[in-house]
């Protein structure tokens, strides 16, 4: 794996480990709130968070997953997929039945990563609960639905659809300028 997508990967698991903290939080009675954690969530969840306060002028989180394909179910960060379905994620284990720990995710496991990328991670978390408080809450079909609604998911999937495929590639470009829903 590169270097690159490494990191690709441990910003993913941080984004996963603030999210799970931000049910920690305002759950704290459950046991195991990363359980709630699907791999189709997480991936919904990850690309809401990248494209929430993405413009011409800042996409920070786009430049890192920058590999988003439009699939029936939504958008995909490929590679971020790939590596949950190969196995290549460190800290969690994402299945189709929620995230286990496979490693004590701590705070400082991710002091190597840029402090700037996290900091951007934080502020779309938090921007994104703004948009809905209830998002991070809500379960995968309902995700699925509202990423259905940007414009940049039905125009991709119609390409797709008219090339006999399953999928098409989002630029990133398109996904700034695309309609955005998070209800």
């Amino acid at each position: 794996m590169s270097r690159e997508n490494k990191n690709k990967v441990l910003y993913f698991e941080y984004t996963i480990y603030k999210l799970i903290e931000w049910v920690k939080k305002n759950n704290p009675s459950l046991t195991h709130p990363e359980s709630s954690f699907t791999k189709l969530k997480a991936l919904k969840l990850l690309f809401f968070v990248a494209a929430v306060n993405s413009s011409k002028k800042s996409h920070i989180l786009l430049d890192i997953f920058n590999n988003f394909y439009a699939m029936p179910y939504g958008p995909v960060e490929s590679d971020i997929y790939n590596s949950i379905l190969h196995k290549l994620t460190k800290y969690y284990n994402i299945l189709d039945i929620g995230t286990q720990i496979k490693s004590n995710a701590e705070r400082s496991v991710f002091y190597g990563l840029d402090n700037n990328v996290k900091k951007e991670i934080d502020k779309n978390i938090e921007l994104l609960l703004e948009k809905n408080p209830k998002i991070i809450e809500l379960p995968p079909y309902k995700l699925v639905d509202i990423s259905h609604k940007w414009s940049v998911w039905i125009n991709s999937m119609s390409i797709a659809n008219i090339l006999g495929k399953k999928s098409e590639h989002m630029t990133i470009n398109e996904i700034i300028a695309s309609s955005k829903f998070y209800e």
